[in-house]
């Protein structure tokens, strides 16, 4: 996807798929030897997906150069945006900008204990949704779009193929996402989803917004700031620390906010707290 001008930033998809992967086989394995069928079966599904997706892109995701800070600046300003917007959406009712969690596997990891459940929901489950519907069918979608559009080239503009990435990625991820709630949540979803395709192929060949380079971090933050919040960023926390695994994922949550603020410093002041980089 040479024409694309994001840069993915590599060693962060990397981490975040790395770290989804162990954590899913982690979780099939303690599902298998508990005899827990419900754990199992949602670590394979998802664990799938990361694989397909990463192969349907072509391994693109991890072939794109870009910066550790950069990815991590934008991943803590999506997280902070969809927290927010997450976290006022419960005291008025729903917002278009917000959706709620999967109604079926929120009612599978709800049986599991408390913290596999909320580690699935919060940092799992988005890494997977974003690597399929944020890189792995986005990307198929175009590739599949060139090769027709050497015959038709109204299939080549730029502007169709992303009306059809909005409309087919968006209307899978609202199928997916399908809750009690049937039309408002598959709006809501449909919306979340076309936000985030928008915001990032948008920007990369239309350069939407002329100041700020969207990359796709931003949109693993905002996927995981929008499920964290329904918990509470400190309960979150209080959750993760329950489990040496937890621990983990708050020590590389850590370095993420450490390299965005010394990225952010940088920037606004001329000072690098971690040295040079990025």
């Amino acid at each position: 996807m040479d024409d694309l001008k994001f840069q993915a930033g590599s060693l962060f998809w990397l981490t975040f798929i790395s770290l989804s992967m162990m954590g899913l086989m982690y979780l099939g394995v303690w599902s298998f030897h508990n005899n827990n069928v419900k754990g199992l079966a949602i670590s394979s599904i998802f664990a799938i997906m990361i694989l397909f997706s990463v192969v349907i892109s072509k391994f693109e995701i991890f072939k794109a150069s870009g910066g550790w800070k950069v990815s991590c600046l934008s991943f803590l300003i999506g997280f902070s945006a969809w927290f927010t917007a997450g976290y006022f959406s419960q005291k008025a009712s729903m917002s278009l900008l917000s959706v709620g969690k999967s109604g079926l596997f929120a009612q599978i990891s709800s049986e599991l204990p408390r913290f596999w459940s909320f580690v699935l929901d919060t940092i799992f489950i988005p890494t997977a949704e974003e690597t399929l519907w944020l890189i792995g069918l986005p990307f198929a979608l175009i590739w599949g779009m060139n090769i027709v559009g050497a015959k038709w080239a109204i299939f080549s503009n730029k502007a169709v193929q992303l009306i059809f990435i909005v409309l087919i990625s968006g209307l899978s991820f609202a199928f997916f996402h399908v809750g009690k709630l049937l039309i408002a949540f598959m709006i809501a979803a449909f919306i979340f989803r076309g936000v985030m395709i928008v915001l990032l192929y948008g920007d990369a060949w239309f350069n939407i917004i002329p100041s700020l380079s969207i990359v796709p971090a931003f949109m693993v933050g905002a996927h995981i700031g929008n499920n964290w919040a329904t918990e509470g960023l400190w309960s979150g926390i209080k959750i993760l620390a329950t489990s040496p695994v937890g621990w983990f994922i708050l020590f590389l949550l850590l370095i993420i906010v450490v390299s965005a603020l010394d990225l952010l410093f940088e920037k606004l002041f001329g000072l690098s707290v971690a040295g040079s980089g990025g």
